[in-house]
């Protein structure tokens, strides 16, 4: 019995064969189409490839430095730099974003004190600053350069005289308001532009980095940095115009680096190179040069015969696999094939005639007897089958009925249901769609695809949400504010735990209540119960609770609380000349300017009709007298109009400085003969007693 192995194998040669001689045509082919063209856009492309590569690197950097100069906890730890618990939130948003840098180093100075804290590589964030920033020193200009003259973050190369190397510096300058109060970065380390560049010289490639001078910071030859460069132009011998002997080259580059706005390519006439591009790194001011000789990038062997003589081998030997191919397996095959679908079609089996006794011989005797088995066994099948089929729907329709009552009891719960993953929503019932104004949940998945934050407004409040949920594996009461789809904002109460798989977060679910109606009706019974209804300061009942509650702190003992007494002068007269609505008007008016000279701690109350209160603590005596001074003439500086008439309106006011004996009663006597005794000498001033 011939054995089909030995056709087969005759097969496989013939097809390795066929693969040996397409390679090298294949080969021979890209030669040849390789032209100039090509050569071109194969070194603009490693240019541009290059400079994506550092500049992407430089970029996450400034990223994580901005996001963190924006953190709330950080901004009142630079306000209160000594307490030690906004210090331990601080350092905890410093250390975590550290840990996700690629620099692996921290830094931040403080605008109030100067002080300059660093956290390198896997150090811990000091407890106490490793210096103070001077300004009369150079090395420290890069501060005072930076604070108050950038908006977000600028970027510097220079030696950090603290640390003692030469880093790439990110600086993001963090606001209290409109006011800078210090700043947060990171120094790159330039381990990873050394890498990107010398990634790109190979056998006809060198690469190297310059300043703008021209001067070489980073080669193959010279893979020192050298520290004074930043701050002097380099020694000739390495410059970029040094490698160039093309006067013509030089002068192009020059020019280039007056204005590098994009990548250049310049011909040069050199030994070793006929081609170089320029390429900008605008965060550092550095550029990419790379050298190129094309003839070793683009040389291509003369292969035209011997492409002619595969190609007629190729033919000769395609003729003869597919006589072979075709004789003695393709016929065979199309045999047993007819006796298949013969089978298959349900008209029995067709025994092939075969030529020969080899194992296609002994395949169709084994078809004949799989045939007669195959026979026997459908018939026990089809009655198997008409069972189980009818079992099977029955289950079917019983968990489709199930499903369906199931929805409707998620649906119909007064609370929000909702299942989801790091990609975003997968599942959530009609309420959790209510509360967002969503359709669906496709329409929900698609906002998070536009909005990878939604549905929290800002990506810090995600983040911090994540965090809490994946260290606790649950959040339970947890209260953050969310948007829904047209914009509105909402204040929701959320319930959520972990469902993991391998240690690993698969998705969280939980639920949701949209609480915003609830806590807007508490904060207007607690408005309503604390606050005058038409100047919105402290009533009289939430003034006097809190004076006296002060008053018995032993935060404010002594001579620590002062309490003026203010009162409108002529008021009667207003309202009888006016009408009680512009008396009204007025009131509103005056105190919103009393307000713009008060401190956020300082307290303004109502006492009644016109008589309003201003509680002062630990202030300076003579600063309390200049800020009543200042209250009169915001006062009394311009007038009230009301309906285009102008009202002139002044203020009286009587100061008491608390006694260690004094009670409410007596402090608020004393505040009362003074504004009397001003109010008797003329109005429009204040008097004190002691």
């Amino acid at each position: 019995m011939k054995s089909i192995k030995k056709k087969f194998n005759l097969f496989i040669g013939g097809i390795l064969t066929l693969i040996t001689v397409l390679m090298l045509i294949g080969f021979t082919s890209m030669n040849h189409l390789l032209s100039n063209n090509a050569t071109e856009r194969l070194i603009l492309s490693s240019a541009k490839e290059t400079t994506h590569a550092v500049s992407t690197e430089i970029e996450r950097e400034v990223d994580l430095s901005v996001m963190l100069a924006k953190n709330i906890a950080v901004k009142e730890w630079l306000l209160d730099e000594n307490n030690s618990d906004k210090k331990n939130k601080a350092f905890a948003q410093f250390s975590f974003v550290k840990d996700i840098m690629r620099s692996k180093n921290l830094f931040v100075a403080v605008d109030k004190s100067k002080h300059f804290y660093v956290a390198d590589q896997e150090e811990g964030f000091p407890e106490k600053p490793m210096g103070t920033l001077n300004q009369r020193l150079d090395d420290d200009q890069w501060y005072f350069n930076t604070i108050g003259r950038v908006k977000t973050y600028d970027l510097n190369v220079d030696t950090d005289r603290f640390l003692g190397v030469v880093r790439i510096w990110v600086n993001a300058v963090v606001y209290d308001r409109e006011n800078p109060i210090g700043i947060v970065g990171t120094g790159m380390t330039l381990d990873s532009l050394i890498n990107k560049v010398y990634a790109e010289s190979s056998e006809g490639i060198k690469s190297v980095l310059i300043d703008g001078s021209g001067a070489i910071q980073l080669s193959k030859e010279y893979d020192d940095i050298y520290e004074d460069s930043f701050e002097e132009v380099a020694p000739f011998e390495y410059t970029i115009f040094s490698q160039i002997q093309d006067i013509k080259a030089k002068e192009s580059i020059r020019d280039y680096l007056k204005s590098p706005d994009e990548i250049i390519t310049v011909d040069i006439n050199d030994k070793l190179y006929d081609r170089v591009t320029l390429a900008p790194i605008t965060e550092v001011g550095w550029h990419i040069v790379t050298f190129y000789d094309t003839s070793s990038i683009s040389a291509r062997p003369k292969l035209f015969p011997v492409m002619i003589v595969g190609l007629f081998v190729l033919s000769i030997i395609l003729i003869i696999m597919k006589s072979f191919i075709q004789n003695n397996i393709i016929h065979p095959i199309e045999l047993l094939n007819q006796t298949v679908v013969s089978i298959t079609d349900g008209k029995g089996f067709m025994d092939p005639l075969f030529m020969g006794n080899d194992e296609f011989e002994a395949l169709a005797k084994n078809i004949r007897e799989m045939n007669e088995k195959i026979e026997h066994y459908t018939e026990k099948l089809e009655e198997l089958v008409q069972e189980r089929s009818k079992t099977l729907k029955e289950t079917f329709e019983e968990i489709a009925e199930n499903e369906q009552r199931l929805k409707i009891l998620l649906d119909t719960l007064p609370i929000g249901i909702f299942k989801a993953s790091e990609v975003g929503i997968i599942y959530g019932n009609q309420l959790f769609l209510d509360i967002f104004g969503c359709m669906s949940v496709k329409e929900f998945r698609a906002e998070q695809t536009h909005q990878s934050k939604y549905p929290f407004i800002t990506t810090e409040d995600q983040v911090r949400f994540k965090k809490d949920l994946y260290d606790k594996g649950f959040l339970k009461d947890y209260y953050s504010q969310m948007v829904r789809m047209d914009g509105t904002v909402i204040w929701t109460e959320l319930n959520v735990h972990c469902i993991y798989k391998d240690n690993q977060v698969l998705y969280y679910e939980g639920t949701i209540i949209d609480i915003t109606k609830k806590l807007n009706q508490n904060n207007l019974l607690i408005n309503q119960a604390t606050r005058d209804t038409l100047t919105g300061v402290a009533n009289r009942r939430t003034f006097f609770e809190l004076l006296e509650n002060t008053m018995a702190s032993p935060d404010h003992s002594g001579d620590g609380i002062c309490f003026v007494l203010i009162d409108f002068d002529n008021f009667k007269v207003i309202n009888d000349k006016y009408g009680h609505l512009a008396g009204d008007h007025i009131l509103i008016a005056i105190i919103d300017r009393i307000r713009r000279q008060l401190r956020s701690d300082d307290l303004l109350g109502r006492i009644g009709g016109e008589e309003f209160a201003v509680l002062f603590l630990d202030m300076p005596h003579d600063i309390i007298l200049d800020r009543v001074q200042s209250i009169l003439d915001a006062v009394a500086f311009e007038e009230v109009f009301y309906e285009t008439m102008p009202i002139h309106v002044t203020i009286s006011a009587g100061i008491s400085i608390r006694r260690p004996v004094d009670s409410v009663q007596a402090l608020y006597r004393r505040a009362d003969d003074a504004l009397y005794e001003a109010k008797r000498n003329g109005k429009n001033q204040f008097a004190v007693h002691r």
